[in-house]
């Protein structure tokens, strides 16, 4: 168990993980604070305004898992962790990194309507239906789209890990056959209509809470599968 710990805790050596996504994040409220709310003193906008500038603190923390798989693999297999051991602490701090943002989140949610969206109505943490209900539901609908993320941005780190470029090059290929056979085979059955009526009668909690952690769980199987062959 210590060992696993030790794991996670190598993740904590740089600032990729918490400051930069963090950093990154702060900057695109502060953007989105000056765009909307010169837009308000120029004579504001029928409706709240809403950003998806959210998503920024989800995409550098999955391109930290990249990196994970990559120079801190190597790093913790260099002092005697093997790779399983070392893919139980990957996946104990992404939870944990999951819910302790998530809880951040729902904090700043908070604050956000406490100040009538920053003072012009800014829906910048609620969006997509995020924050709403109740606050343990709040929390699982902001952990889980991250927890996807993690674990695709592994899949793909342990990807090129494994295989280097080509690999990716490889899995990018893969990836748009099967998206496009897909898109071939649902327009063919005239089915996009009966799609698109099953994802707007799912319910924000089960998009969001819900099966994204179906995501992250086979994700991460993939990963593992991956990345435990991979050459020392």
């Amino acid at each position: 168990m210590n060992r696993v710990v030790n794991a996670a805790r190598i993740h904590l050596i740089g600032a990729q993980f918490v400051w930069v996504p963090w950093a990154v994040m702060a900057s695109a409220l502060v953007l989105n604070l000056l765009i909307f709310g010169t837009i308000e003193a120029k004579g504001g906008v029928d409706d709240d305004p809403s950003t998806g500038g959210l998503f920024s603190l989800y995409a550098v923390v999955m391109v930290g898992f990249v990196q994970a798989m990559n120079k801190q693999l190597s790093f913790a297999l260099g002092f005697g962790l093997t790779r399983g051991v070392y893919l139980l602490g990957c996946a104990v701090f992404a939870i944990g990194l999951s819910f302790a943002s998530a809880v951040v989140l729902y904090a700043l949610y908070g604050i956000e309507r406490a100040t009538g969206g920053w003072g012009i109505d800014l829906d910048f943490f609620g969006v997509y239906g995020l924050g709403g209900g109740n606050p343990v539901l709040a929390v699982l609908m902001y952990a889980a789209p991250m927890a996807a993320l993690i674990t695709a941005g592994t899949l793909f780190g342990g990807i090129n890990s494994r295989w280097g470029t080509f690999g990716i090059y490889v899995a990018g290929l893969v990836g748009l056959v099967i998206a496009g056979a897909f898109a071939v085979a649902v327009t063919y059955a005239e089915a996009w209509t009966r799609i698109g009526h099953w994802f707007a009668g799912q319910p924000d909690a089960a998009l969001f809470g819900g099966y994204p952690w179906l995501v992250a769980i086979v994700l991460g199987g993939a990963t593992f599968a991956i990345v435990r062959r991979v050459n020392d």
